[in-house]
């Protein structure tokens, strides 16, 4: 009768009851693999059965398989049947190195007898050492196939006439599958990435973070050169499927005008204007507020970039808003006024969207020069809050913005 206590298992092929529970592996560890491809099962011949959850998903018994060459962990699902236990490797591993399977404490096994006997964590590893595939004649199957769908979010790929379909290691989200909307111009913005990848045979199915995408318009699924390998071959180009949901791309004309305009020498940025129209009866314009995606104003650095951010608010309607600065004293330079893509939408009288690409005006501060527009003396004056909403007249006492032609400041009013 076995003890009930188990000492940890080292990585045999067979252990006798002394050592601990006797099991046996397939593939044997102690032959050394082309690759590791197929299920791994545990056989534990001195049980009627085994129980315990195996489940990738359960933290307390996360199983993985790891090679000595990376640090990334392949997570793999196990299933019990009987006395074997069977895994299932998302990837399988066909490059040189060591892999490890690693049983946590939770399986339980049961003799004739009826005796229950806990088993202990112990590992076991293989050593590959790669295997030489040559790549034929294939052909990639895409499901859902290219063109007008309903929604977006799975992806099923069929390599027909491909042995061995993997990933690369590196989840990184600059080099994963990702779907993109395309708007009318072309631009691509990003939607979403894979975060799923089962990998199976010559199959490949993985999801898209943040779907089921439905919004209507045009999207591209982009899978990029160096993610997948065919029967170990690397596939060096990208891959780009193309898909419409709904009525797919509209043109609702539209323009947008910049106040101070984009290129101006202005003596102050406390407020930038932005206003949409569009030339098409029927059109709301609506703007899209969320996480970090709205309107800011940069400063520009020495080679044009830009990356500190001026602290400020955004007011107004949507066709009609203001970026106003936290605090107006702001230093001599040159700024840019980035309005994000996607940022504002418009949408005609038939439920049809269209979402206005990245938009940025380049402004030169320069408050030495006591510069002013053009023409600013004879241009309207126009009224606002210090909160960036405008007066229909001219206001009473107090501190107000006031703007004429491209000049904007700030006036106490007696």
């Amino acid at each position: 009768m076995l003890s009930a206590a188990i000492i940890a298992a080292s990585a045999h092929a067979e252990l006798t009851t002394d050592e601990g529970v006797a099991y046996t592996v397939t593939p044997d560890p102690e032959v050394e693999q082309t690759s590791i491809k197929g299920n791994i099962v545990i056989t534990f011949p001195e049980f009627t059965k085994i129980t315990g959850v195996v489940d990738a998903e359960d933290p307390d018994y996360i199983l993985d398989i790891m090679a000595t060459f990376t640090t990334s962990n392949w997570y793999i699902d196990g299933v019990v049947d009987g006395n074997t236990v069977t895994f299932t490797p998302w990837e399988p591993a066909l490059v040189e190195g060591e892999y490890t399977l690693s049983l946590l404490d939770g399986l339980t096994g049961y003799t004739a007898d009826g005796d229950a006997v806990s088993v202990a964590a112990f590992s076991i590893t293989w050593v590959v050492t790669g295997e030489e595939l040559t790549p034929g004649e294939y052909t990639i199957i895409i499901d859902p196939a290219e063109g007008q769908v309903d929604s977006l979010c799975d992806f099923t790929m069929e390599f027909d006439g491909a042995t061995v379909v993997s990933v690369m290691n590196d989840y990184a989200p600059a080099n994963t599958p990702t779907l993109y909307s395309v708007s009318a111009d072309g631009t691509r913005t990003k939607k979403g990435t894979s975060w799923k990848i089962y990998p199976a045979s010559s199959q490949l199915t993985f999801s898209i973070l943040g779907g089921p995408f439905t919004a209507d318009g045009d999207y591209v699924l982009v899978i990029p050169a160096g993610f997948l390998f065919v029967d170990g071959v690397e596939i060096d180009t990208d891959l780009e499927y193309y898909y419409t949901i709904g009525a797919g791309t509209v043109e609702i004309p539209y323009t947008v005008e910049f106040s101070p305009a984009d290129g101006s020498t202005v003596d102050n940025l406390d407020n930038i204007r932005v206003i949409t129209t569009t030339t098409q009866d029927g059109v709301t314009i609506t703007r899209n507020s969320y996480g970090s995606s709205y309107p800011k104003l940069y400063l520009l650095n020495a080679d044009g970039s830009y990356d500190s951010q001026v602290a400020g608010k955004i007011s107004g309607d949507g066709d009609d808003f203001m970026w106003s600065a936290y605090y107006g004293d702001l230093e001599d330079g040159d700024y840019a006024f980035v309005v994000p893509a996607d940022y504002v939408t418009l949408t005609d009288s038939e439920g049809n969207s269209v979402s206005v690409p990245e938009m940025i005006a380049y402004y030169k501060l320069d408050t030495t020069s006591g510069i002013s527009a053009v023409g600013a003396d004879n241009a309207q004056v126009e009224w606002y809050t210090l909160q960036g909403v405008k007066l229909n007249s001219a206001p009473k006492a107090g501190v107000y913005i006031m703007r004429q032609g491209n000049t904007v400041s700030k006036v106490i009013v007696k």
